[in-house]
């Protein structure tokens, strides 16, 4: 936690009351606001999610998958750590024991960016299906990051239909 602090803290426009990034961090190398993106692009959703849903643990995608494939001999066709194969950024459970699935997209390039980005999200991310009863929320979050002096930054959220699913029975819970 202490790293984000000082790899970001003057990143954020001070005495605003969105959240906008400062002009030298808007022009740092591609490089760098590529990570900054992925950052905020992951960060800010789980935050608001966690403030409007009921999370109890958010684990990384992979790793649930890995670890519960290992436990109970799940296994996934296809996998990839990117593209449209990929698996989804977080798995999170809640406190009534339904699975959530979250892929978080991020950007400094505006709306419309953002939104083509959550339309890749829709086919990239590989969902889960658990047992009636078990399935929350299967989303794609995007950030467009705001400029200082311009927009502000607008989080999108959808729950769009999965694709080629993994399926885990109830006796593998």
């Amino acid at each position: 936690e202490f790293w984000a602090w000082v790899r970001y803290l003057a990143a954020i426009t001070p005495h605003d009351a969105v959240l906008r990034l400062t002009r030298s961090y808007a022009d740092l190398d591609a490089h760098q606001k590529t990570i900054l993106s992925d950052d905020f692009g992951m960060g800010v959703p789980i935050v608001w999610l966690m403030k409007n849903l009921p999370l109890v643990e958010i684990v990384d995608g992979r790793n649930f998958l890995q670890r519960y494939g290992a436990i109970h001999g799940v296994h996934q066709h296809r996998t990839a750590k990117r593209g449209p194969n990929k698996t989804p950024d977080f798995v999170a459970r809640g406190y009534d024991g339904k699975w959530h699935i979250l892929e978080c997209k991020g950007t400094q390039s505006g709306e419309a960016f953002r939104d083509r980005q959550m339309a890749s999200g829709i086919s990239q991310k590989l969902s889960i299906l658990f047992p009636p009863g078990h399935t929350g929320q299967r989303l794609v979050s995007g950030l467009s990051i705001g400029i200082e002096g311009g927009n502000p930054s607008h989080l999108g959220i959808i729950d769009p239909e999965p694709e080629d699913p993994v399926t885990i029975s109830e006796s593998e819970l």
